[in-house]
């Protein structure tokens, strides 16, 4: 009894053991089938995500930035290609290029579509495919029917490129500058260079940052920050203070800060706002200008162009003449008989920050101007005619006085292409550039010996004509003109830029006739007057001034005539004016940033922002 029953208690266990083995093997082929699927679906997803990775980063190594409106086919083919390259079939599966704007939100990217907007520096790759939900049912039931599930992925890129540009030289001239900033500082600087000024570089976001921080200027954000820097009332000490401990006081751009610094008029000038030189370009829509505030945030200007900018706006506040005769200006150097300059500052230069692309006339172009000036000299023209050879006559004359009025030369940077620099390709810029233009006026200088006294440039400069021992101060010879120089418009042009190139690169675009070329191919007019009474003379009728004397008298008068037409007029013209405008105005001009008749446009800076995934 006992055996069967033991043997009978022996068969249970052996059935119950085999149904948990039958349990647990079906658990272990559920859980196996689970750990399959999911691998599946992981790897899945994983290679989704990477072909979508490769895809939107396809999207930023052609161009130098991203632009939806103009470049959102170009993208989308792309992105098809890359696509189907990497195993993606294009043809079954659903992909999506869109195009936005790019922000960071609480320290996170985010990219905004859908938004109509001519501003778009960002793209995002969506794409999706359906697959199998688990393998296991079709492989049970044998049918090619079974659940599926979308997969998908997206990746987010942005690029923009920085472009540091302007107009004008490069090459700063140290004793005209020192001699400028001197004069507007009330003393005297020494600076042996400016290369370390022109060569550092600070962002305007830094620039925001740092003033934040000695004094709050309100906003939440930099981009308010950055507004509210604009139009705050600040001291050229109190910005040069915040520049040097930027770049530290021990650097040499910090040493040369220092020693503009400690002029001893620096802090009397009036307080300036940085909108008086520097502004952000006009945006359509909300996103637009958001991407002006945000490109403005990431571009730098030098030291140098801040500080001489800030400068120069304070002396137009200020609505001072500055004297140039003192400091390192040796006026006799320049020329001997030039006796005072004296400049006024009608504009100080100016930065517009805008986007790319654009158009010439777009509101939210990329601009620099060159400053607006005003040159007045006076010249002691004798002494530059006194080696005439006039023959019988000699000449007393007044001080000549001639005035420059030079309007500001702009360029304007519309787009870069061609930046694929691992291939060696040449980066180009399309700018469109206008070159300053500039009057002379010629007339009277004033009294001599006065250093106040630049006289009524509308009235004329006047030569007096002696016959010696026949007649004294025969005839007063007053010349009085202007040269405008000729109109310039805005002129397309594209620059090259190689990875091997120094920057900062010049690149020199000649639109118009030169100062000196508009006083050259100029000539000169005078009218006659009587040294006695200042009545008008008639040429035809000079005879009656000699009325009464011989006729062979009337010989010697038409020589006199003839030498002031062939000689003297062509002499104040050549001998006098060119030697001013060639080595005085014009090296004085270029020191200001302005060179007449020739735009000399200038990349400093390039750097390509973003190209790297951001979602």
């Amino acid at each position: 009894m006992s055996v069967r029953i033991g043997g009978g208690i022996r068969k249970r266990q052996q059935g119950a053991v085999g149904s948990g083995l039958i349990l647990l093997m079906i658990a272990m082929a559920v859980f196996l089938a689970l750990a399959v699927d999911t691998g599946r679906l992981f790897w899945e997803q994983r290679r989704l995500q990477q072909q979508a990775d490769l895809a939107a980063l396809s999207l930023g190594r052609s161009g130098c930035y991203l632009h939806g409106v103009s470049q959102k086919s170009a993208m989308e083919a792309t992105a098809k290609s890359v696509l189907a390259a990497n195993g993606f079939d294009t043809s079954s599966a659903s992909y999506r290029v869109d195009v936005g704007t790019a922000s960071i939100h609480d320290n996170h990217w985010v990219i905004e579509t859908g938004t109509e907007s001519a501003f778009q520096d960002a793209a995002r790759v969506t794409i999706s495919k359906k697959v199998a939900a688990s393998l296991f049912p079709r492989l049970l039931s044998g049918s090619s029917d079974a659940q599926m599930i979308t997969l998908s992925a997206q990746a987010g890129i942005n690029k923009k490129a920085k472009v540091g540009f302007g107009v004008g030289s490069t090459l700063v001239d140290v004793g005209l500058t020192n001699s400028i900033l001197g004069a507007a500082l009330g003393g005297n600087l020494t600076l042996v260079s400016y290369d370390e000024l022109v060569n550092t570089r600070i962002g305007l976001g830094t620039l925001v940052a740092a003033m934040n921080q000695e004094q709050p200027l309100g906003g939440d954000s930099l981009e308010q920050q950055l507004d509210q820097l604009l139009v705050k009332e600040l001291s050229i000490a109190q910005l040069i203070d915040v520049l040097i401990t930027q770049v530290g006081a021990t650097s040499e751009a910090g040493q040369a800060l220092s020693q503009i610094r400690s002029v001893a008029s620096v802090s009397s000038l009036p307080l300036i706002t940085l909108n008086g030189f520097l502004t952000l370009a006009n945006g359509s829509d909300d996103s637009e200008i958001v991407a002006i505030h945000q490109a403005a945030l990431a571009a730098s200007l030098s030291l140098y162009d801040l500080v001489y900018a800030s400068v120069l706006a304070a002396v137009n506040l200020d609505s001072r003449t500055l004297s140039l005769a003192g400091g390192e200006l040796d006026l006799a150097s320049l020329l001997a008989p030039l006796t005072e300059i004296r400049l006024t500052v009608t504009q100080p230069p100016q930065f517009k920050m805008g986007l790319l692309p654009s158009q010439e006339n777009d509101g939210f172009v990329n601009a620099v101007k060159t400053a607006q000036i005003e040159l007045d000299l006076k010249v002691n023209a004798l002494s530059l005619l006194s080696s005439l050879d006039l023959g019988i006559i000699t000449v007393k004359s007044s001080v000549l006085g001639v005035k420059v009025v030079a309007a500001e030369a702009e360029t304007r940077l519309l787009d870069v292409s061609g930046c694929q620099w691992s291939q060696q390709h040449t980066v180009t810029f399309d700018f469109a550039t206008k070159p300053s233009v500039a009057t002379i006026f010629v007339g009277d200088g004033g009294a001599e010996g006065n250093a106040d006294d630049f006289g009524d440039i509308s009235q004329p400069f006047s030569v007096v004509v002696d016959i010696p021992t026949l007649y004294s101060d025969l005839l007063a010879v007053e010349v009085g003109a202007s040269f405008p120089n000729a109109s310039a418009a805005f002129q397309p042009h594209s620059e090259r830029l190689t990875a091997t190139d120094m920057l900062p690169k010049q690149y020199a675009q000649v639109a118009s006739g030169t100062l000196s070329e508009t006083v050259s191919g100029a000539t000169l007019s005078a009218n006659l007057k009587t040294a006695d009474t200042g009545e008008d003379v008639d040429k035809g009728l000079l005879g009656g001034l000699l009325g009464g004397l011989l006729g062979s008298l009337l010989n010697v008068l038409n020589s006199v005539l003839s030498l002031i037409d062939s000689v003297l007029l062509p002499a104040i013209l050549h001998d006098v004016l060119t030697p001013v405008v060639t080595e005085v105005v014009d090296p004085l001009l270029k020191a200001l940033g302005v060179s007449v008749g020739q735009a000399d446009v200038f990349v400093s800076d390039f750097e390509l922002e973003g190209g790297a995934l951001i979602e």
